[in-house]
């Protein structure tokens, strides 16, 4: 077990670098968890969007250059075996629905959902639970197959980033 000098000397190198990345993603000053900031700033990024003035609004996190609402998430997991899966739900003005896959800490691949597209979406992947016409719950399965077969896929209207 490591001791309290050992933690502490640990979480100075872990400020250091998160405070780097926080910098980068243009939000210095940040409380908010680093993956969910890096990931609405990679989303962004990808689809020539832009976050709102206001960091707190419901329903969305970035404005996409075509109008969208954009809700931004990860999953992250473990190399090999996932432990979390992720339900994609639209709330609101939300139109599109973003998921960064991180394994290992290393972003995978961001997948984004439109809203008119999931009943259709949720049927390629052959889901059967429960709202399947309204949401998807995301497992390592399905984003294996969206990568694999991310042209099929993208003529559904998903967009498909590998990273």
């Amino acid at each position: 077990m490591p001791t309290a000098n050992d933690l502490l000397h640990h979480w100075k190198s872990y400020r250091e670098a998160r405070k780097t990345l926080l910098a980068v993603v243009g939000c210095p000053d940040s409380n908010r968890d680093p993956l969910a900031e890096f990931s609405e700033q990679l989303v962004a990024a990808l689809i020539g969007g832009r976050l709102p003035i206001s960091r707190v609004q419901k329903d969305y996190d970035i404005i996409g250059s075509d109008g969208q609402y954009v809700q931004v998430r990860y999953v992250a997991n473990p190399k090999g075996s996932w432990v979390n899966g992720h339900d994609v739900v639209f709330e609101g003005v939300t139109t599109h629905y973003a998921v960064v896959v991180i394994e290992d800490l290393r972003p995978v691949t961001a997948i984004i959902f439109p809203k008119d597209a999931i009943a259709e979406t949720s049927g390629v992947l052959g889901k059967r639970h429960k709202n399947h016409d309204s949401m998807i719950s995301l497992t390592q399965a399905n984003v294996r197959k969206i990568l694999a077969e991310h042209g099929r896929f993208e003529a559904l209207g998903l967009g498909v980033y590998h990273l």
